[in-house]
């Protein structure tokens, strides 16, 4: 489960590390979870932080 302990550390505060806790922790459950489900480039679509972002910006 993703909780907002990955969001906790400082890192998170900065768009650089956030996209490195993305990248190297979220990212990497996500694909364990969805394995031989999703492809990389159907997790990142779905899954993104780009995509994500966008999404709440639009609202």
């Amino acid at each position: 489960m993703i909780g907002p302990s990955y969001f906790m550390k400082p890192a998170a505060q900065t768009p650089a590390g956030l996209r490195r806790i993305w990248k190297y922790e979220l990212m990497p459950l996500l694909e364990e979870h969805y394995h031989g489900q999703l492809t990389r480039a159907q997790l990142e679509e779905r899954f993104g932080l780009d995509q994500l972002l966008g999404r709440i910006a639009a609202r």
